[in-house]
């Protein structure tokens, strides 16, 4: 943590308090990962495993770029699927809907120390979207809800086109203009399947979110423009992520739904035993 120095070089006193808190912090995150570990389970012999190695694996940060977010959820989707949870005509779907939910629950999770409960929900809560990606995506093309969705992948792919047919001179014109127009395109679909499928919400977000990750191929290695496109890419991501976690709650209440009934269960059995 960097420290504001006082005239004489020294650190001042909320930024020592402030240290001290994150060292107890620390200390307190280290006794619980030795005391509660939170670990992979191998081999995988289940769906159950799969989706549990899949939330615990992102932790903390392991995947740095969202090129290695898609590809992991594309081997999860693949094992899954071998595993007979998804469909073989979701398989187009299935990386997208898993790469934007996951990148959620990883973002979500605390960096210094993975809870086995907190690990535990949200496992549950990507069982519950590989159930729905299973009943509703194989495929979803006559869903009334898709439509929408299904545009602004289209959407992201043209614009990109659009604006690798540019000169270096003119292409930063447009950059702006075009990424708008995909923000505002996302965000009306995320209304419109809210306002009249809600029962979709959580399955539109991950799809949005995940198209977003999908697309955004670009590193700064391919220089300034691609790295430009991704910057941008990442704004339309972070302005979905503001109410993701409201459409997603739906899946969250039902994938934490074990883990509340065994807190109930652990709070009864306190209050009998005092």
């Amino acid at each position: 943590m960097a420290k504001r120095k006082t005239p004489k070089g020294k650190p001042t006193e909320p930024d020592s308090q402030m240290d001290a808190i994150a060292a107890l912090l620390r200390g307190v995150y280290a006794n619980q990962e030795q005391e509660n570990p939170t670990t992979l389970r191998n081999p995988e012999r289940s769906a159950d495993d799969v989706v549990w190695n899949a939330v615990v694996m992102g932790h903390p940060n392991r995947f740095s770029d969202m090129p290695e977010v898609f590809s992991f959820a594309q081997t999860v989707a693949t094992k899954l699927s071998t595993l007979n949870a998804i469909p073989k005509q979701a398989a187009p779907y299935a990386p997208v809907v898993l790469s934007g939910l996951l990148n959620f629950l990883w973002r979500s999770q605390n960096l210094a120390y993975l809870d086995p409960q907190m690990a535990q929900g949200q496992a549950g809560t990507l069982k519950v979207a590989v159930a729905t990606i299973a009943r509703e995506w194989a495929p979803p093309d006559r869903q009334p809800w898709f439509a929408p969705l299904a545009a602004f992948p289209r959407a992201v792919d043209a614009a990109l086109k659009k604006l690798e047919s540019l000169t270096y001179e003119t292409v930063y014109k447009h950059l702006d203009p075009e990424m708008q127009k995909l923000q505002t395109l996302a965000m009306a679909a995320l209304k419109e399947v809210d306002t009249t499928h809600r029962g979709a919400t959580p399955a539109a977000m991950a799809w949005l979110l995940g198209t977003v990750i999908q697309k955004n191929v670009f590193s700064p290695l391919d220089g300034s423009v691609p790295e430009d496109y991704s910057d941008r890419l990442n704004r339309i991501y972070d302005e979905l992520e503001r109410s993701a976690e409201g459409a997603f709650m739906p899946w969250l209440m039902d994938g934490f739904k074990a883990v509340r009934e065994a807190g109930a269960d652990d709070l009864q059995r306190w209050k009998m035993e005092s």
